[in-house]
């Protein structure tokens, strides 16, 4: 098994999810228009929650829970034939 670090990794700016989405967004670049409904940050403790605001909540989703709710809403030629998380 091989391990990668994302050098430039951020929490809120650039993480698994947010590295995810801007790949997928090159093949299908409308893939994340409607989604800023779905940025609420679910997984996050309040604090954290707290902690985000406070430093300028992303304008674009940034937690695997969010993206997840955001392509399971999607219908027709958007719907992904499946979604799924990997949890620890």
């Amino acid at each position: 098994m091989q391990q990668y670090q994302i050098q430039d990794y951020h929490a809120l700016r650039s993480n698994c999810t947010t590295l995810s989405v801007d790949g997928a967004t090159i093949g299908l670049p409308s893939l994340m228009t409607g989604s800023a409904k779905y940025n609420e940050g679910n997984g996050l403790t309040v604090m954290e929650k707290a902690a985000a605001s406070a430093t300028g909540w992303p304008s674009r989703i940034f937690m695997p829970t969010d993206l997840g709710n955001y392509l399971g809403s999607l219908t027709g030629d958007q719907k992904p034939a499946a979604v799924s998380a990997h949890n620890k």
